[in-house]
């Protein structure tokens, strides 16, 4: 084999002990089957498997004893049972999984997926089936069949399985040839994978994976997935410091501007929700509410704040990417009443190495030096309402920063 080859088999093999050793996919599938069998007591569902009165008893007590959560893998009864079942109806899905998951773990891989694919032939719809085959292609180093037989596993579960088999295929993501083949697998735009996609970078911790996979997607399965995926996974790409990431994703959102970043003003752009935090986000909270409505020029946009007695809370905020250079800040805003006590300031943060806080004295006119090694701004607006009695508003018309 030449080198190439062997990297290949050596990527898999490290997938293979990903998925399989370190997260026990095995000892899942034992557990789903155990539970196909036995953890429904349903006179119907008893006949179904095909036990006559002889073994109801029997199967009874059995269930009672998995519902107590006393089976522990390595317990016999399970195949008893299950060989049982087979007595009464030889061609049992349920039964034959049970069988082969308990030879999974015995180390007999070839009689293992030797059932799992009769079990297969029986019903596309074995989860446990399908999770076997994964795993033995995968100790194979065969990642293009793993991945069609965990596309049959995530089509064909109820949400609980699809939620169990979540963490083992993140876990894969950290592997480059893994995100390459799922990626076709991704583009069938099942259901499942929008979820999958979801939790791996809300619970998963795995943003910048998801948002490499996303880059090799087709074109219009990134259209399909931008408005679920795009800010989420850009906002916590920031929140983790990847911005260099975060702006590769942003890149990749279909009819997305990457001159956005160096636009601190407010327009259809700069607002929209699908950008995560390169856009604006408004502040909300009990005391504060607004909304945007359009400006007097074409594609500008107005944010209208009623803020409530006491509150003292972010506005307005966003990450900038402005280039190197010294600044004069403007921001236009107006306060409804005339005896307004609404108090306001401008504050940015540098996000780089050198982290400094920059409070503008004055809305108009503020110098902003921003030097090389503060390649990403955060910018906010705060606001205090001091009258204790009433609402009062504050319209925000204009942001800009002018390069001197």
């Amino acid at each position: 084999m030449n080198g190439s080859g062997a990297g290949r088999g050596y990527k898999i093999a490290r997938i293979a002990s990903i998925l399989v050793a370190t997260l026990m996919l095995a000892a899942l599938s034992f557990s789903v089957s155990v539970g196909e069998v036995f953890v429904r007591s349903n006179p119907a569902v008893v006949e179904q498997m095909g036990l006559g009165n002889r073994a109801r008893a029997h199967l009874n007590r059995t269930m009672m004893v998995v519902g107590a959560g006393q089976i522990k893998q390595g317990d016999a009864r399970p195949v008893s049972a299950a060989r049982g079942a087979l007595r009464f109806q030889p061609l049992n899905p349920q039964a034959l999984l049970v069988i082969a998951a308990a030879e999974s773990q015995a180390g007999d891989r070839a009689g293992s997926v030797r059932l799992a694919r009769l079990a297969e032939r029986l019903s596309r719809r074995a989860f446990g089936a399908q999770l076997l085959l994964f795993q033995n292609a995968l100790l194979k180093n065969n990642l293009s069949q793993a991945l069609d037989h965990l596309s049959i596993a995530m089509r064909t579960a109820d949400e609980r399985h699809q939620s169990m088999l979540f963490p083992a295929v993140k876990e894969g993501l950290k592997i480059a040839q893994f995100r390459r083949g799922l990626a076709p697998v991704i583009d069938r735009r099942d259901e499942w994978a929008s979820k999958f996609l979801i939790y791996a970078v809300d619970e998963g911790g795995a943003a910048a994976n998801v948002s490499e996979l996303f880059r090799n997607l087709d074109p219009r399965t990134r259209a399909f997935l931008a408005p679920t995926l795009g800010a989420r996974t850009i906002t916590r790409l920031i929140d983790e410091g990847q911005f260099d990431e975060a702006r590769k994703m942003l890149a990749a959102l279909p009819g997305k501007r990457s001159s956005v970043l160096s636009d601190p003003g407010l327009n259809a752009a700069t607002l929209d929700p699908e950008i995560g935090s390169f856009g604006w986000q408004i502040g909300e909270t009990p005391a504060l509410t607004a909304r945007v409505v359009s400006g007097k020029t074409s594609g500008t946009r107005i944010v209208m704040m009623d803020i409530g007695p006491g509150d003292s809370s972010v506005a307005l905020g966003r990450i900038l990417f402005m280039p190197a250079g010294n600044y004069v800040f403007s921001a236009e805003q107006r306060a409804i009443s005339p005896e307004s006590k609404i108090s306001s300031s401008w504050i940015i943060h540098c996000l780089g190495d050198r982290q400094t806080r920059l409070t503008l004295n004055k809305a108009r006119g503020a110098s902003v030096p921003i030097s090389a090694d503060c390649p990403a701004q955060l910018i906010q607006l705060i606001v205090t309402q001091d009258d204790e009695a009433s609402y009062e508003q504050l319209i925000v018309d204009s942001v800009a920063l002018i390069r001197r």
